[in-house]
């Protein structure tokens, strides 16, 4: 069954099989040919209510807030060709260059893309975690007289170590939080044009921060997305794993279970439930974004191929008329009265 149902174009084991030829074609050109994978994984959201840019081509004007997510909501078609003309230069003039990306909606239908680029000065990452896990091995279990190869691992850790705190923050700018007035800024900081203030550098401090708590830190709302279907895991409820354990130092960790071993790099954190970012992408592009180092090859592969091969989830809506026409149809009814079944 599963071999005939791989035949099936759209099926979960048709997807499954062209996902697995997919990961070893981008093993064979990509990564053997340039023997290099990406530096990062990111990912860029879109603060569409706020962007005036866009809102100037919508065929009704917008000066208040709901006109602003109607006209976004009545005008899919422009808002998103507006965030692939914007990201598209922005990435061009941030990254230079980007080895993979890939455009995803939500719920109500806003844009976000993801993608993976391989910095210049990267140390090779890769190999430098495997070396750092390869020492402490040495260290703990193996042979702790085999010193070379244990500095090694140290010295590889903290480059690694170092470039991660040098590149990302995951630590919250504005410190005194509960003495703060909250609420959201006006204007909103995601419509303010920073070339207005980028030669203040105090007002370029302030409105770091004001974006930041708009839109970095994450609120897990009451039957969000955000939440676990199933038992929560660690004791959090969150599928992001907020909230995230407070620190004040960076950790390179390495995750073992039977079959696997996974890097992950911690860094230090004020706010459990805020978001690791790369400041300088976050202050120009104006919206929630993210990102992470690559730290094993295979992993960026699987992440890839996995945005590239997604199917879509089925629409519940549909599947209710389906059910309905499927519940009060006839063998003898005519289209017509099959049609009004659904309704």
């Amino acid at each position: 069954m599963s071999a005939y149902s791989a035949n099936i174009t759209g099926s979960q084991s048709f997807r499954y099989h062209r996902r697995v030829e997919l990961e070893h074609i981008f093993l064979e050109k990509v990564i053997e040919q340039y023997a290099t994978t990406g530096t990062v994984f990111w990912t860029a959201s879109y603060s569409d209510n706020h962007q005036n840019h866009c809102h100037r081509l919508m065929p009704l004007a917008a000066n208040t807030a709901s006109e602003r997510y109607r006209n976004c909501l009545r005008n899919p078609h422009l808002v998103d060709w507006f965030f692939e003309i914007r990201s598209t230069e922005f990435l061009k003039a941030l990254f230079d260059d980007v080895l993979n990306a890939e455009y995803e909606w939500q719920s109500r239908t806003s844009i976000h893309a993801h993608g993976t680029t391989k910095f210049k000065n990267d140390p090779g990452l890769c190999e430098l975690t495997t070396k750092a896990y390869v020492g402490r091995l040495m260290e703990t279990l193996i042979d702790p007289t085999q010193q070379e190869v244990i500095d090694a691992g140290k010295n590889s850790s903290n480059i690694v170590l170092k470039y991660a705190q040098w590149l990302l923050t995951a630590s919250n700018p504005r410190v005194n939080r509960d003495e703060h007035p909250g609420g959201v800024p006006d204007p909103h900081p995601c419509s303010k044009r920073i070339l207005d203030i980028i030669d203040d550098a105090a007002a370029m401090a302030r409105d770091y921060e004001e974006l930041c708590n708009c839109c970095q830190r994450h609120v897990c709302r009451p039957g969000g997305y955000c939440k676990r279907k199933k038992a929560r895991v660690n004791g959090k409820p969150s599928r992001f794993d907020y909230h995230m354990d407070l620190s004040d130092k960076a950790e390179l960790v390495f995750i073992e279970t039977d079959k696997s071993v996974r890097a992950e790099i911690r860094l230090p954190r004020n706010d459990e439930t805020f978001n690791i970012h790369n400041r300088l992408q976050h202050h120009h592009w104006r919206a929630n974004v993210d990102m992470q180092i690559i730290l094993d090859k295979h992993a960026a592969i699987r992440y890839m191929v996995k945005y590239a091969s997604k199917g879509e989830k089925e629409s519940g809506q549909l599947q209710d008329v389906y059910n309905t026409v499927k519940r009060n149809a006839k063998e003898d009814d005519s289209i017509r009265r099959t049609g009004r079944c659904a309704h």
